[in-house]
This record gives C-alpha cells, sequence and structure tokens, in this order.
C-alpha cells in the first residue's frame, strides 16, 4: 500500500553549512566537484552517467535527528580560526578542511564528507563499493526517497492517539506520525505493530515552505532493557527516527566487569541493557528510510526463527555498547536482506549468533569510518558453547564501502554450513595488514575487491 508516498522527489542541494533552522540536514552541495581523487591511494575516475549516477557530483544528504557529536572538537578548532580571524592569518584552503573537521566531529558523519560520494570505483565495466544506479533511491533514504509517506488512514501526533491508532489499525492499513512529534515512549513500553501495519513518519519530505522533515522521533528514557516496537509479520516501519538515548561504548564498565574474570562468572549482564533494542522484527517485514541509534543491544533485532526480513536506505548508528552493540542482530535461524544503508558508530552493524539456518545477504551499504569492532559478523560454535564450528548457513557480502581503518570489514569465527562470500567492495585498509585466517577458510571465500587502493583479485 503507498497512501501517500511522493514518488521520484529529486536530490536538493541547500546553501553553505546545509544546517536548516528547526532541522537538523546536512549536504555537501557546494564543494566543488572534480572529475578525479583519491580514495585511500585509489584514483577515482568519473563514472560513466550510464552505468552509474553516483559519484563527485552527487553527494546524498544525510538527514539525522539523533545527534551525539564531540563538542570538544568542534570547540578547539573553532577557537582557533576565530583567533586566526582576528589575526587576520586566515588561510583559505586550511579553514576550509578544518571546518569540515568541526562539520564532520559535530554531526558525527565521520568520513562521510571527507570523501565527497567517492563510494564506489568502475575497473573494466566492474562496478566497485556501493553507488545507486540512475534513477534509484540514495543510500541511508533521507532526501530523495521515492516511497515517503506524507498521511495515513490514521494521522497521530502525540503518545496518546499513536498507542490508540496502533490497537485499532488493522492489515493493509497505515499509521503516520507527523513529520515534527517527538514522543516519549517510556510510560508505555513496547509498541505492538499487527500483522500487514505499516507505521510510517515523512522522513526526507521536502515540505511547501523548503523545510525538510527529519521525521517523527520516538524515544524511552533510562540505562534498562526495553523493545521500542514489537513488530508483526509483514508489517513496515518507514520514515521514523528511533532513539534508544544509549549511545555510548561503555568500553571501561566493559572491562572492569570483565577484568580476570571468566565469562560464566561476570555480573557484566546485570548491569547491561541486553533487551534494549529498537525493532523486534517479524517475518517478511520491511524496515526502510529509518534512522536509528543509540540501542545498547540493537537497533534491529531477530528473534528465533524470522525469516525475510529487509532493511533498507536505513542510517544506523552508535549502537555499540562493549560486549553488544549491533545496528542489525541476528538470532538462531533468521534470515535478512541488508541493502543501501549508512551505518557508523555500531560494535558490529551487522550480527549473528551463527546457528545453523542463520544468514543474510548486505549490499550497497556504507561504513562511515568510526566502528568499535569488525563491521560484519557472525558468531561461531565456540561462541554458543554448542560443540561445533558452524558460523551460520550463509553470508554474502558485495559492493559494499568501508571508510574504517585498522578494524576488519568482517571476521571469521568460523565455518559456515554453506557458503560465504565477499567481494566486489572498497575497503581503505591494504589486504597485507589483514590475517588471512580471519577472511578465508575451506567454504568462506574473498576475491575481486579493493583493498587500500589495490585490487585484490
Amino acid at each position: 500500500m503507498k497512501t501517500g508516498w511522493i514518488p521520484g522527489i529529486a536530490a536538493v542541494v541547500f546553501l553553505a553549512g546545509g544546517i536548516l533552522t528547526g532541522m537538523t540536514v546536512f549536504d555537501n552541495g557546494t564543494q566543488t566537484p572534480k572529475k578525479a581523487d583519491t580514495l585511500g591511494g585509489i584514483v577515482v575516475e568519473a563514472h560513466a552517467a550510464e552505468a552509474v549516477d553516483y559519484g563527485r557530483d552527487y553527494v546524498p544528504d544525510i538527514v539525522t535527528r539523533n545527534i551525539y557529536h564531540d563538542a570538544s572538537v568542534v570547540e578547539v578548532t573553532l577557537s582557533a580560526l576565530k583567533e586566526e580571524a582576528a589575526a587576520g592569518t586566515v588561510n583559505a584552503q586550511k579553514a576550509a578542511e578544518d571546518l569540515l573537521d568541526v562539520f564532520s566531529a559535530f554531526s558525527g558523519f565521520s568520513k562521510y564528507y571527507e570523501y565527497g560520494g567517492e563510494f564506489s570505483q568502475e575497473i573494466d565495466g566492474v562496478i566497485y563499493g556501493a553507488y545507486v544506479a540512475d534513477g534509484e533511491d540514495p543510500i541511508g533514504g533521507g532526501i530523495g526517497y521515492s516511497e515517503i509517506f506524507t498521511t495515513g488512514d490514521y494521522v497521530v501526533s502525540n503518545l496518546e492517539e499513536l498507542v490508540s491508532a496502533l490497537e485499532a489499525a488493522q492489515s493493509g492499513e497505515v499509521v503516520f506520525i507527523e513529520g515534527d512529534a517527538d514522543i516519549d515512549l517510556t510510560s508505555v513500553g513496547v509498541l505492538v505493530l499487527g500483522e500487514g501495519v505499516t507505521l510510517a513518519s515523512d522522513r526526507g519530505a521536502i515540505r511547501e515552505n523548503g523545510e525538510v522533515s527529519t521525521g517523527a522521533r520516538i524515544w524511552q528514557a533510562g540505562y534498562r532493557s526495553f523493545r521500542m516496537i514489537s513488530a508483526g509479520d509483514r508489517s513496515r516501519v518507514t520514515g521514523l527516527v528511533l532513539d534508544g538515548r544509549n549511545p555510548h561504548d561503555h568500553v571501561l564498565h566493559h572491562s572492569r566487569c570483565f577484568d580476570g574474570k571468566n565469562w560464566a562468572d561476570t555480573q557484566y549482564y546485570a548491569l547491561t541493557p541486553t533487551g534494549n533494542e529498537g525493532i523486534t522484527a517479524g517475518n517478511d517485514m520491511r524496515v526502510d528510510n529509518c534512522e536509528i541509534s543509540g540501542f545498547g543491544h540493537g537497533g534491529i533485532h531477530l528473534p528465533v526463527g524470522v525469516k525475510g526480513v529487509r532493511v533498507d536506505h536505513c542510517y544506523i548508528h552508535h549502537n555499540q555498547t562493549n560486549g553488544l552493540g549491533y545496528g542489525i542482530v541476528h538470532n538462531n535461524g533468521t534470515e535478512s536482506v541488508i541493502e543501501y544503508c549508512l551505518f557508523n558508530y555500531n560494535r558490529h552493524s551487522i550480527a549473528g549468533t551463527g546457528a545453523p539456518v542463520t544468514g543474510y545477504i548486505a549490499h550497497h551499504n556504507v561504513e562511515l569510518g568510526e566502528t568499535l569492532s569488525h563491521c560484519f559478523d557472525m558468531h561461531g560454535g565456540s561462541d554458543r558453547g554448542d560443540g561445533t564450528d558452524i558460523a551460520g548457513t550463509y553470508c554474502e557480502m558485495y559492493n559494499n564501502t568501508f571508510l574504517i581503518k585498522l578494524e576488519y570489514p568482517y571476521w571469521l569465527r568460523g565455518v559456515p554450513e554453506d557458503y560465504q562470500t565477499f567481494y566486489r567492495n572498497i575497503c581503505l585498509e591494504r589486504y597485507e595488514n589483514y590475517s588471512e585466517e580471519h577472511l578465508i577458510n575451506e567454504r568462506a571465500t574473498l576475491y575481486d575487491n579493493i583493498f587500500g587502493g589495490v585490487l585484490v583479485k
């Protein structure tokens, strides 16, 4: 059902700074496009227009409402610029670079704008890394997304209206939350989304006055276990902002709990919100064009046996409690497709228990540059303690871009029952800086990727 969606909104370039009053919409449209530049040593040529429309000339805006920024970097850099301006010693090029650093530190976007959208490269007709073809929706959703809802069968703006509408909604109906809404769910706990029901807002919609909606935000307070949305089969969550209010890595807490202790002896999880989740998924459900952040356990959780989940065009970040911290987490026997998403500041952006009949396909996603551990993950038998070496049934990762250094794009923790493949991806780190034992085994293959500017066939 496509009630109230806007087909084919064009991407918009804002004035310098890209920050709108009352909204937070960032873009880099004022940077001078280049025909070629470097990405970790790669010479990035302009893409052929007939094949790819996603290069230096087109940088999708990130629409965000949940910002967890480093104020110290902003303050120090702006103070230095102020002193240089007072002394008349400002260098335009350096000032531009400093402001980009401030912008990235404030927004938490890491290397996204530093690389100006150069997330893919074409070599001999083969495209590596994440890209969108001409006419397709932008990675991360937001401005330019083609399935933005602007109304529904129920239109709500507060908690009482939302709870009432979800109780009444039937399969095929849409509950729409107005884009300016900011709803605290703490007093009601979990929202139950019925089978076949769509919960929507308008993230990325351009209003008549030119403002851009960040989408309605729903949140819960407190460092505790909670599940924000329990979704039924064939349901959909689209255009919303979900805020778990727990964006921190808690590394020191984790270290103190495990110092000199075995896993079974520690009381770590007594203080850690293991059920701190944004969406608990149902079979064949879809999560799209959402911003999901600040969940200690996982932004999206697939409970045991759930199949057919699709997560696309989302911005998923700051889900990073050490020991947990997943953007999308797969329980035993679950399967999903994850595509065209932006990830940043997660412990693992994608994770799985690795039990039999567990698998996912991840393609055309971008890691923006910060991660607490390896980005994509599938546990092995030793993690589960089941006496096997099984690391899921399958895992396919292709055309993703990893703007990270030092950490692995993925890490082998066992042997898949069927296969694991990693191909046509771009990684900033050079291949020789990784250990092959963590990348390849008898059923896990890696081929045809760019590592640190070098094509590794």
